[in-house]
């Protein structure tokens, strides 16, 4: 059990966008700074009981 509690955030991690936000975007930018294998890098930090944020979007 951690002493204090630790959150983690995985900036950049979404890999779903909306429609309106596709619209939005040029066709090269479209999850272009999308950091693909953040969740698989720090899957193991729930398991040691860390809050983890990540972005759906």
């Amino acid at each position: 059990m951690n002493r204090f509690p630790v959150v983690f955030d995985l900036p950049h991690s979404g890999t779903t966008i909306t429609a309106e936000m596709a619209d939005a975007l040029l066709p090269t930018a479209v999850l272009a700074n999308t950091d693909w294998f953040l969740r698989e890098l720090y899957d193991f930090l729930p398991g040691l009981g860390f809050t983890v944020l990540e972005n759906n979007f």
